[in-house]
């Protein structure tokens, strides 16, 4: 039977300061982080509050300038396979810092963007993190993220923004699929996206294959028609449409995803093309399956890991010290070759 809760009033916290043998104010210190307490004695402190079954009303805190102990959370759920896994270990580093993490879809929409910052404000969150495209950093939105302690925005390239910003960069990586390609041999390169969704990923590819001299214009991409670039089986419309006898005229493909590149492996395998013998394949993310295919699937990492070490240290070093000037930190994807890619 769990114990009663002590009253979030002078007496709870005279009560808890007695059991712990410090004064008032370092209780009261340690729950508003209003002022710095010893790691120890605020360790103290929360396990003497837990027996007592002490629980703050944080909401009154932040009503009374304090901090609610919360972290806003403004992304897309329909951006990557791996997004789970990032929002999980998010909360996990979070929770290790006695942080709890809200999290909203801004669903790709400015309006919604909006709204959801509006809510955290409401939720007096001490901070937010915002991953998007600079599509959605709106005068608005820009506005409001203007409102909380701290904030850390996650984009794909560079920005001029007032906040601290990490840079995941897909380019350099795309460049580095091109470039290994061609240093293998390797001249007819085509890439399979929906240009839609894919504009800045095309276009660097494009790019590259012009650096060295490979410029087939559109016959480069394999368009594929479909609301999102998760749609499996337009990628194998998309392969059929465009090489309808079965002979694609291509000795490399580049994918917009690790989906597409798994599908466009086992259709070339159905066609008695062998990868990379024939064909070599790199796709992009780097889920787990990748490396498990019966060829490993050479592909690009994202580093979310390293980006989430770095996107929450930002924020806390801002919960520490809300007068440090705004940094970036920038996080090329890397290509991981693997047997796939050819040698």
């Amino acid at each position: 039977m769990s114990k009663p809760r002590v009253p979030f009033n002078q007496s709870g916290i005279v009560e808890i300061a007695r059991v712990a043998k410090v004064s008032p104010m370092t209780v009261s210190r340690a729950f508003s982080g209003s002022a710095p307490v010893a790691a120890k004695t605020r360790a103290r402190i929360m396990s003497v509050a837990e027996e007592l079954g002490y629980r703050p009303n944080l909401h009154a805190r932040a009503l009374r300038g304090g901090r609610t102990q919360s972290i806003g959370l403004l992304i897309s759920m329909n951006s990557t396979p791996s997004i789970l896994k990032v929002l999980r270990n998010i909360t996990i580093s979070a929770r290790k810092e006695e942080y709890v993490i809200y999290i909203s879809d801004h669903l790709g929409d400015v309006a919604s963007a909006e709204q959801s910052l509006i809510e955290y404000l409401e939720r007096h969150v001490d901070g937010v993190i915002f991953q998007g495209s600079e599509r959605l950093l709106s005068k608005k939105v820009l506005s409001l993220l203007a409102e909380f302690p701290a904030v850390t925005v996650i984009t794909s390239e560079p920005a001029d923004l007032p906040f601290s910003h990490v840079v995941q960069d897909r380019t350099a990586a795309i460049r580095e699929v091109v470039d290994h390609f061609y240093a293998s041999g390797r001249r007819r390169i085509r890439y399979l996206a929906n240009v839609e969704f894919n504009e800045r990923k095309v276009a660097a590819f494009l790019q590259q294959l012009e650096s060295h001299g490979l410029s087939d214009g559109e016959k480069s991409i394999l368009n594929m028609n479909s609301v999102s670039d998760s749609d499996c089986s337009a990628f194998v419309e998309a392969l059929n449409s465009h090489f309808p006898d079965g002979r694609p005229d291509m000795d490399a493909l580049h994918c917009s995803c690790d989906e597409a590149a798994i599908i466009a492996m086992s259709w070339l395998n159905s066609r008695g093309i062998r990868v990379p013998d024939d064909i070599a394949v790199v796709g992009f993310n780097n889920i787990t399956i990748a490396e498990y295919q019966a060829v490993p699937l050479a592909s690009v990492d994202r580093r979310e890991d390293e980006m989430i070490d770095v996107v929450l240290q930002m924020l806390y070093s801002r919960f520490k010290d809300p007068g440090i000037p705004a940094s970036r930190v920038e996080l090329p994807m890397k290509f991981i070759w693997r047997e796939s890619a050819g040698s």
